[in-house]
C-alpha cells in the first residue's frame, strides 16, 4: 500500500468514524496511523539502496578522510611555512587533527551505510587505519626530496 492510498484511506475512515461517532475506533485508528508512520519514518531514516556498490560505500570514507586530510594539512602545515620536515612528532599531530576532522564529519547514516561493508564494531578501527595510512602517505611525500633531516622541527601550534 502507497502512502497516497494509505492516506485515502485514512480519510474514509474518519469519515466513517465521524458519522457513527465511534470513540474506540477513532483511538483505534489514530494508534494504526501512530505504529505506521513511526515504522515509515524509521524506514526512510535507514533506507539503504541494497543495489549500492560496495567501492562506492568505499570510496565515501576514503573521500571523507581525504577530504579532511588536505583540509587539516591546508591549515596547519602547507600554510604555516616553517614546517620544513614532518618528524613523528608532527605526524602524530596531523594524525589526531585528521581523526578529529573525519569523526565530527560522521553522521549516524553514514555509519550505518559503513556498517553494510564493515564490522560495525570494528568500524572505529577501520577508520584509524586509513587514517594513519593516508598519513604516513601524506608524510612520505611531503619529505620526499628532502635531503637532510633537520634536528628538530617546530611543532603544530593548535
Amino acid at each position: 500500500m502507497t502512502l497516497s492510498e494509505f492516506s485515502t484511506a485514512v480519510n474514509a475512515c474518519c469519515l466513517i468514524i465521524s458519522v457513527v461517532g465511534g470513540v474506540s475506533v477513532a483511538i483505534y485508528i489514530a494508534k494504526a496511523i501512530a505504529r505506521y508512520l513511526k515504522a515509515k519514518a524509521v524506514m526512510m531514516k535507514y533506507q539503504i539502496d541494497m543495489e549500492t556498490d560496495v567501492s562506492s560505500i568505499e570510496d565515501e570514507l576514503e573521500g571523507i578522510i581525504v577530504e579532511a586530510l588536505n583540509y587539516y594539512t591546508i591549515l596547519n602545515v602547507d600554510y604555516r611555512g616553517d614546517v620544513v620536515y614532518i618528524n613523528d612528532a608532527i605526524e602524530n599531530q596531523i594524525r589526531e587533527g585528521v581523526t578529529k576532522i573525519v569523526t565530527e564529519n560522521l553522521t549516524d547514516l553514514r555509519i550505518a551505510r559503513f556498517g553494510l561493508i564493515y564490522n560495525s564494531a570494528a568500524l572505529a578501527d577501520v577508520i584509524g587505519k586509513k587514517v594513519y595510512l593516508a598519513v604516513m602517505n601524506y608524510r612520505i611525500t611531503f619529505n620526499r626530496g628532502k635531503s637532510a633531516i633537520p634536528n628538530e622541527t617546530t611543532p603544530i601550534k593548535s
